[in-house]
């Protein structure tokens, strides 16, 4: 057996779908994807290079099988939105097929992806994606939003820990089944009603940054509006979760970026808004309805509860030092 090490060629695509599709199958990862997947949600990103996506492949095997491990690196974005920021630098995928673990390649993988993201600039590294960092697999791995490294993936925390990376930010992902009844008893609803109204509309173009990634997905954005300005004061996106389905499973939606004003929280808006989403997607036929929040947000945590979810998974975004 003869391991070879490189970057990424464009004729590496079936190789590198055949990796994905029979490395990540546990909860929290895209199943059965096609190379156009990866093309919308890594290699047309305006930032991606090939020097980003470091492979290992086995010489003695034949065609797409060769590709038996990948590493791929990024950066989050300036605070502006309008560029990379390339200090903040973050490993955002690790594979090894499971035929050629314990040997090794995940660790080579894995300084190579280092020493992409210090050849750009970064010191403050992280291994698993965050809420700052994500400029790849979106809506692909963990949730329909960033949650880092899953719980559920058996083992990774422990490989991580050993190559110098230390628990950072944490993620909670919850999980809704659609066949309970939305819970409407809140007594903060009835003034509610009478002074805001929803709406929904397909996902606006904000800046660069939010459209190069979520430019892909399919994503609806609920509002909520004050009825006497028709402004909104709060909204929550949602999207599909088709590519984390196998044939058998019910349809499933994602909820992300739920955003109330700062001078009206704490008046139930964030509830009120999800609770007509809840049944907007139930009216869709959604039958399973997932969502991510931070481990420190405890509102969310408690709003969460209260409409019928239930915690899932964890996650965990590691940090390091690059020196």
């Amino acid at each position: 057996m003869t391991i070879v090490y490189r970057a990424y060629r464009n004729d590496d695509n079936p190789g590198l779908v055949d990796l994905w599709n029979s490395s990540l199958t546990t909860r929290g990862c895209c199943k059965g994807i096609k190379p156009f997947f990866l093309e919308l949600q890594w290699f047309c990103k305006p930032w991606f290079e090939p020097a980003a996506l470091q492979l290992a492949l086995d010489t003695t095997r034949q065609d797409s099988k060769q590709i038996i491990g990948a590493a791929l690196a990024g950066f989050g974005a300036a605070a502006t939105k309008d560029k990379v920021d390339y200090a903040k630098g973050v490993v955002s995928l690790l594979l090894v097929h499971a035929d050629y673990r314990r040997q090794g390649i995940g660790t080579k993988l894995l300084k190579s992806a280092e020493g992409y993201l210090k050849s750009k600039g970064t010191t403050d590294a992280r291994f698993g994606c965050n809420a700052d960092r994500m400029p790849y697999c979106w809506g692909m791995l963990g949730s329909i939003s960033p949650a880092g490294v899953l719980k559920s993936m058996t083992g990774v925390d422990l490989f991580i820990e050993k190559q110098g990376y230390t628990a950072a930010e944490k993620y909670e992902i919850y999980h809704r089944q659609m066949t309970q009844a939305i819970s409407w008893g809140d007594p903060r609803f009835t003034h509610l009603r009478r002074k805001y109204e929803m709406r929904n509309i397909p996902r606006p173009v904000i800046n660069w940054y939010d459209e190069a990634l979520h430019g892909g997905m399919e994503t609806t954005v609920f509002q909520l509006l004050d009825s006497a300005l028709e402004q909104p004061v709060a909204e929550l996106r949602a999207a599909e979760m088709t590519q984390f389905l196998s044939k058998n499973q019910p349809p499933q939606a994602g909820l992300y970026d739920l955003k109330v004003k700062e001078e009206l929280r704490g008046q139930g808006l964030g509830k009120f808004l999800m609770a007509h989403t809840l049944q907007h997607l139930n009216d869709q036929m959604f039958q399973v309805v997932e969502t991510v929040i931070s481990s420190d947000n405890t509102e969310a945590r408690k709003m969460l509860t209260s409409l019928g979810f239930i915690l899932i998974d964890e996650g965990i975004s590691y940090a390091k030092t690059l020196r």
